[in-house]
């Protein structure tokens, strides 16, 4: 995405699409599978068993979802309005809350992980996870989100995701998946 922002900005052409893809990677795994199961999900979770630190840090990441769900509705807008500038600005607004919400699962990450999940909750989780990825998906296989990643690498010359798609690792759902892709 942001190889192909730097493109608008240099003045070349709006590529339809490209953003195509890039909307239907971010609405129809992003927003439909990845931020629900982590808001419907994970970080219930993390709230009944953590402490305040936990919370703070699920409190801050789920205000980071609310920002990127606003700016991807904007984003589309753009694309649909075949809005160059609007899609240049949206972009760049969109990559940089990414970074930072990126940056702040990271810093989370050992706050989060010191919050113990008991093991009689963990079938419950997968079967909603999986539930949800199953709704989300609407029948399609993750493979698919897997080849949209590569699409948009290969038309930007950025390296794209490393794995062969989720059949790679059988059994670990699309939670892999998306750490795999987030070159996207």
């Amino acid at each position: 995405m942001e190889e192909e922002a730097r493109r608008l900005y240099d003045g070349e052409n709006l590529r339809v699409d490209f953003w195509a893809g890039v909307v239907e990677f971010v609405e129809g795994f992003i927003e439909k599978c990845h931020r629900r199961v982590e808001e419907e999900v994970i970080f219930p979770k993390l709230r009944e068993y953590g402490d305040e630190a936990c919370r703070t840090a699920v409190r801050s990441l789920v205000a980071g979802h609310g920002r990127a769900h606003a700016l991807t509705g904007n984003l589309v807008q753009g694309i649909n309005d075949a809005d160059w500038e609007g899609v240049l600005r949206m972009a760049t607004i969109y990559i940089s809350n990414m970074r930072r919400h990126m940056t702040a699962e990271e810093n989370a990450f050992e706050v989060l992980s010191a919050c113990v999940v008991p093991h009689e909750d963990l079938a419950d989780m997968r079967a909603r996870v999986e539930a949800i990825e199953a709704d989300g998906m609407g029948g399609i296989e993750p493979a698919h989100f897997v080849d949209i990643a590569r699409v948009l690498c290969n038309a930007t010359d950025v390296d794209g995701p490393i794995l062969a798609g989720p059949q790679a690792h059988p059994g670990t759902g699309a939670g892999r998946f998306a750490r795999q892709t987030a070159v996207v």
